[in-house]
């Protein structure tokens, strides 16, 4: 039997996010240090990305048990092409607030254009690597379903 899709995309999500938030608490301690307001923008981003990503990792190791129905393959499919369409979202979001960052710290009380840059990359990252992880487990569940589906006629 084929292993689990949701157990693969769940396990490299929670390894993503434990490692973002690694990542981001090493940078923001970083960023004390030499008051690096790009890096404490960016380490937010990969701490708060990171610890959504693990919460959503665990809900789904939770929610993963026992075999994996050619309905639930089609219900992972239909959320993972909305999740990627929410990526794109993310990711324009990030080029906005990297390309309009001094406007949107002018609008922001105690924010300053170096950390809206910082956050804007930040998003990009997560945002870039969500993109990928949807769209490649998008395409594995939809062969997945087809050969289930060409296997059972």
């Amino acid at each position: 039997m084929a292993p689990r899709l949701d157990r693969q995309l769940t396990s490299l999500l929670g390894a993503w996010g434990a490692a973002s938030v690694i990542a981001g608490q090493v940078l923001a301690r970083d960023a004390e240090d030499d008051g690096g307001n790009w890096k404490k923008g960016f380490a937010r981003q990969q701490v708060g990305w990171g610890a959504v990503d693990l919460v959503i990792a665990g809900l789904g190791a939770y929610r993963g048990r026992g075999a994996q129905s050619p309905e639930e393959l089609r219900k992972l499919h239909r959320i993972l092409k909305i999740n990627a369409g929410a990526d794109v979202g993310y990711l324009a979001g990030g080029l906005l607030m990297l390309s309009r960052s001094r406007d949107i710290a002018e609008r922001l009380p105690r924010a300053d254009a170096e950390t809206v840059r910082g956050d804007g990359a930040g998003i990009l990252v997560q945002g870039g690597f969500l993109l990928l992880l949807d769209t490649v487990y998008a395409v594995r569940t939809r062969a997945r379903t087809h050969s289930a589906a060409a296997a059972s006629t």
